[in-house]
Protein backbone atom coordinates (compact mmCIF):
# COMPACT_ATOMS: atom_id res chain seq x y z
CA UNK A 1 0.00 0.00 0.00
CA UNK A 2 1.40 3.41 -1.05
CA UNK A 3 0.16 6.83 0.04
CA UNK A 4 0.82 10.42 -1.02
CA UNK A 5 -0.12 13.53 0.94
CA UNK A 6 -0.34 16.83 -0.93
CA UNK A 7 -1.78 20.32 -0.66
CA UNK A 8 -4.85 21.05 -2.79
CA UNK A 9 -6.92 24.23 -2.33
CA UNK A 10 -5.30 24.86 1.05
CA UNK A 11 -6.27 21.42 2.31
CA UNK A 12 -4.01 18.43 2.90
CA UNK A 13 -5.25 15.40 1.04
CA UNK A 14 -3.99 11.84 1.26
CA UNK A 15 -4.53 9.22 -1.42
CA UNK A 16 -3.69 5.57 -0.94
CA UNK A 17 -2.78 3.22 -3.77
CA UNK A 18 -2.83 -0.54 -3.87
CA UNK A 19 -0.05 -0.65 -6.48
CA UNK A 20 2.53 1.73 -7.84
CA UNK A 21 0.93 1.55 -11.29
CA UNK A 22 -2.14 3.18 -9.77
CA UNK A 23 -0.02 6.26 -9.04
CA UNK A 24 0.59 6.75 -12.77
CA UNK A 25 -3.13 6.46 -13.47
CA UNK A 26 -4.05 9.12 -10.93
CA UNK A 27 -1.31 11.45 -12.16
CA UNK A 28 -2.86 11.25 -15.61
CA UNK A 29 -6.47 12.03 -14.62
CA UNK A 30 -6.20 14.23 -11.53
CA UNK A 31 -7.59 17.78 -12.07
CA UNK A 32 -5.10 20.27 -13.50
CA UNK A 33 -5.42 22.64 -10.53
CA UNK A 34 -3.74 20.14 -8.23
CA UNK A 35 -1.67 18.18 -10.73
CA UNK A 36 1.62 20.11 -10.49
CA UNK A 37 1.97 19.74 -6.76
CA UNK A 38 0.75 16.19 -6.98
CA UNK A 39 3.26 15.43 -9.70
CA UNK A 40 6.01 17.05 -7.66
CA UNK A 41 5.17 15.02 -4.59
CA UNK A 42 4.58 11.97 -6.72
CA UNK A 43 8.01 12.37 -8.33
CA UNK A 44 9.60 12.69 -4.90
CA UNK A 45 7.86 9.53 -3.76
CA UNK A 46 8.93 7.70 -6.91
CA UNK A 47 12.57 8.59 -6.30
CA UNK A 48 12.31 7.63 -2.64
CA UNK A 49 10.73 4.28 -3.43
CA UNK A 50 13.33 3.58 -6.11
CA UNK A 51 16.28 4.19 -3.83
CA UNK A 52 14.64 2.63 -0.79
CA UNK A 53 13.73 -0.41 -2.87
CA UNK A 54 17.29 -0.63 -4.17
CA UNK A 55 18.67 -0.46 -0.65
CA UNK A 56 16.34 -3.11 0.75
CA UNK A 57 16.30 -5.42 -2.28
CA UNK A 58 20.03 -5.43 -2.94
CA UNK A 59 22.00 -8.28 -1.35
CA UNK A 60 23.48 -7.29 2.00
CA UNK A 61 27.23 -7.27 2.19
CA UNK A 62 27.04 -8.97 5.58
CA UNK A 63 29.54 -9.25 8.37
CA UNK A 64 33.27 -9.29 7.68
CA UNK A 65 34.45 -12.89 7.57
CA UNK A 66 37.38 -13.78 9.83
CA UNK A 67 39.09 -17.18 9.59
CA UNK A 68 41.43 -18.80 12.12
CA UNK A 69 42.75 -22.36 12.30
CA UNK A 70 43.30 -24.63 15.30
CA UNK A 71 45.72 -27.57 15.36
CA UNK A 72 46.12 -29.37 18.72
CA UNK A 73 49.69 -28.81 19.86
CA UNK A 74 50.72 -27.82 16.32
CA UNK A 75 53.29 -25.11 16.95
CA UNK A 76 55.60 -26.12 14.10
CA UNK A 77 55.73 -25.17 10.44
CA UNK A 78 53.14 -26.64 8.11
CA UNK A 79 55.27 -25.68 5.14
CA UNK A 80 57.69 -22.99 4.00
CA UNK A 81 59.68 -21.76 1.02
CA UNK A 82 62.18 -24.62 1.66
CA UNK A 83 65.39 -22.59 1.77
CA UNK A 84 64.00 -20.03 -0.70
CA UNK A 85 63.47 -22.61 -3.43
CA UNK A 86 59.73 -21.81 -3.67
CA UNK A 87 57.88 -18.55 -4.22
CA UNK A 88 54.60 -16.80 -3.49
CA UNK A 89 52.97 -13.96 -5.44
CA UNK A 90 49.96 -12.01 -4.14
CA UNK A 91 47.62 -10.15 -6.50
CA UNK A 92 44.27 -8.65 -5.39
CA UNK A 93 44.26 -10.93 -2.37
CA UNK A 94 44.92 -14.13 -4.33
CA UNK A 95 48.16 -15.95 -3.53
CA UNK A 96 49.85 -18.11 -6.14
CA UNK A 97 52.48 -20.57 -4.94
CA UNK A 98 55.12 -21.91 -7.30
CA UNK A 99 54.85 -25.37 -5.70
CA UNK A 100 51.68 -27.05 -4.44
CA UNK A 101 51.04 -26.76 -0.71
CA UNK A 102 50.36 -29.86 1.42
CA UNK A 103 46.73 -31.01 1.37
CA UNK A 104 46.26 -30.37 5.09
CA UNK A 105 46.71 -26.61 4.67
CA UNK A 106 43.50 -24.63 4.47
CA UNK A 107 41.21 -21.90 5.76
CA UNK A 108 42.35 -20.05 8.84
CA UNK A 109 46.01 -20.95 8.49
CA UNK A 110 48.52 -18.14 9.00
CA UNK A 111 50.77 -17.19 6.09
CA UNK A 112 53.79 -15.01 6.86
CA UNK A 113 55.59 -13.35 3.94
CA UNK A 114 58.97 -11.63 4.15
CA UNK A 115 58.19 -7.99 3.36
CA UNK A 116 59.88 -6.23 6.29
CA UNK A 117 63.24 -5.56 4.70
CA UNK A 118 65.07 -8.27 6.62
CA UNK A 119 66.16 -10.17 3.54
CA UNK A 120 64.99 -13.80 3.55
CA UNK A 121 64.19 -13.82 7.27
CA UNK A 122 60.75 -14.07 8.89
CA UNK A 123 60.21 -11.73 11.85
CA UNK A 124 57.71 -9.31 13.41
CA UNK A 125 58.25 -6.73 10.66
CA UNK A 126 56.82 -8.99 7.95
CA UNK A 127 53.28 -9.46 6.58
CA UNK A 128 50.82 -11.82 8.29
CA UNK A 129 47.78 -13.00 6.33
CA UNK A 130 45.16 -15.73 6.77
CA UNK A 131 43.73 -18.19 4.25
CA UNK A 132 40.05 -17.48 3.54
CA UNK A 133 39.47 -19.96 0.73
CA UNK A 134 41.23 -22.50 -1.47
CA UNK A 135 40.97 -22.65 -5.26
CA UNK A 136 43.65 -25.27 -5.79
CA UNK A 137 46.83 -26.52 -4.12
CA UNK A 138 48.69 -23.53 -5.57
CA UNK A 139 46.00 -20.82 -5.37
CA UNK A 140 44.49 -19.42 -2.16
CA UNK A 141 42.55 -16.31 -1.17
CA UNK A 142 44.28 -14.44 1.66
CA UNK A 143 43.04 -11.67 3.94
CA UNK A 144 44.53 -9.54 6.71
CA UNK A 145 43.79 -10.34 10.34
CA UNK A 146 40.90 -7.84 10.17
CA UNK A 147 39.44 -9.51 7.06
CA UNK A 148 40.43 -6.87 4.50
CA UNK A 149 42.05 -7.41 1.10
CA UNK A 150 45.84 -7.04 1.42
CA UNK A 151 48.07 -5.09 -0.90
CA UNK A 152 49.84 -6.86 -3.73
CA UNK A 153 53.16 -8.56 -3.07
CA UNK A 154 55.55 -9.22 -5.93
CA UNK A 155 57.15 -12.63 -6.30
CA UNK A 156 58.77 -13.50 -2.97
CA UNK A 157 60.92 -16.48 -2.02
CA UNK A 158 60.48 -16.34 1.76
CA UNK A 159 57.26 -17.48 3.46
CA UNK A 160 56.07 -19.70 6.30
CA UNK A 161 52.65 -21.21 7.12
CA UNK A 162 51.35 -22.16 10.58
CA UNK A 163 48.16 -23.04 12.39
CA UNK A 164 46.86 -19.86 14.01
CA UNK A 165 46.14 -21.51 17.37
CA UNK A 166 47.25 -24.70 19.10
CA UNK A 167 44.00 -25.41 20.97
CA UNK A 168 40.37 -24.35 20.82
CA UNK A 169 40.75 -22.82 24.28
CA UNK A 170 43.58 -20.65 22.96
CA UNK A 171 41.43 -19.62 20.00
CA UNK A 172 38.66 -18.55 22.38
CA UNK A 173 41.13 -16.62 24.53
CA UNK A 174 43.04 -15.13 21.59
CA UNK A 175 46.34 -16.78 22.55
CA UNK A 176 48.20 -17.23 19.27
CA UNK A 177 50.57 -19.98 18.19
CA UNK A 178 53.86 -19.01 19.85
CA UNK A 179 55.77 -19.70 16.61
CA UNK A 180 54.02 -16.78 14.89
CA UNK A 181 56.09 -13.63 15.55
CA UNK A 182 53.31 -11.17 14.66
CA UNK A 183 50.35 -10.24 16.88
CA UNK A 184 46.78 -10.45 15.57
CA UNK A 185 43.31 -9.79 16.97
CA UNK A 186 41.14 -12.30 18.81
CA UNK A 187 39.73 -13.25 22.19
CA UNK A 188 36.88 -11.52 24.07
CA UNK A 189 35.97 -9.70 20.88
CA UNK A 190 32.90 -7.56 20.25
CA UNK A 191 31.71 -9.02 16.95
CA UNK A 192 28.67 -6.75 16.84
CA UNK A 193 30.59 -3.48 17.07
CA UNK A 194 33.22 -4.76 14.63
CA UNK A 195 30.55 -6.35 12.38
CA UNK A 196 32.43 -9.65 12.09
CA UNK A 197 31.69 -13.36 11.85
CA UNK A 198 34.47 -15.60 13.15
CA UNK A 199 35.09 -18.98 11.53
CA UNK A 200 37.34 -21.20 13.65
CA UNK A 201 38.46 -24.21 11.62
CA UNK A 202 39.61 -27.24 13.63
CA UNK A 203 42.30 -29.45 12.07
CA UNK A 204 43.69 -32.87 12.89
CA UNK A 205 47.26 -33.22 14.14
CA UNK A 206 48.00 -36.91 13.90
CA UNK A 207 46.85 -38.59 17.09
CA UNK A 208 47.22 -35.44 19.22
CA UNK A 209 43.91 -34.62 20.88
CA UNK A 210 42.65 -31.25 22.04
CA UNK A 211 41.79 -32.07 25.66
CA UNK A 212 41.65 -28.56 27.15
CA UNK A 213 38.19 -27.56 28.36
CA UNK A 214 36.70 -24.57 26.57
CA UNK A 215 34.33 -21.88 27.84
CA UNK A 216 33.14 -19.30 25.32
CA UNK A 217 33.11 -16.18 27.45
CA UNK A 218 33.52 -12.44 26.92
CA UNK A 219 32.53 -12.35 23.23
CA UNK A 220 29.68 -10.09 22.12
CA UNK A 221 27.56 -11.73 19.42
CA UNK A 222 24.16 -11.56 17.77
CA UNK A 223 22.26 -13.31 14.98
CA UNK A 224 24.52 -11.87 12.24
CA UNK A 225 27.77 -11.63 14.19
CA UNK A 226 28.69 -14.98 15.67
CA UNK A 227 31.40 -17.63 16.11
CA UNK A 228 31.34 -20.71 13.90
CA UNK A 229 33.48 -23.63 15.12
CA UNK A 230 33.74 -26.42 12.58
CA UNK A 231 35.90 -28.95 10.76
CA UNK A 232 36.90 -28.03 7.18
CA UNK A 233 35.94 -30.72 4.68
CA UNK A 234 35.40 -29.06 1.31
CA UNK A 235 38.08 -28.67 -1.36
CA UNK A 236 37.40 -24.95 -1.25
CA UNK A 237 38.53 -25.08 2.39
CA UNK A 238 41.33 -27.67 2.52
CA UNK A 239 42.97 -30.28 0.29
CA UNK A 240 41.84 -33.23 2.41
CA UNK A 241 38.89 -33.45 4.79
CA UNK A 242 39.79 -32.97 8.45
CA UNK A 243 36.66 -34.71 9.71
CA UNK A 244 37.11 -37.82 11.84
CA UNK A 245 35.35 -40.85 10.38
CA UNK A 246 34.23 -41.94 13.85
CA UNK A 247 34.54 -45.28 15.58
CA UNK A 248 32.54 -48.39 14.70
Amino acid sequence: MLSISFLNKNKIKTIRFATFSAVRSVLAVYPVAGRFKFRYNGLFLTIFIFFAGFAFASPAYGATQIFRSVGPGATGLLTSDTAHARTITLTSGVATFSVALPDNIGVGDAVIIDTGGTDQTIDASDTLLFIHSRTSSTSYTLRTHTGSVPGDIAINDTYQIYRAYTSLANAEAGTKNTSIPIAFNGGNRDLVTNDEQWNIACYANGTTADTTAVDIFGWTTDIDNFIKIYTPTLLTEVGVSQRHSGKP
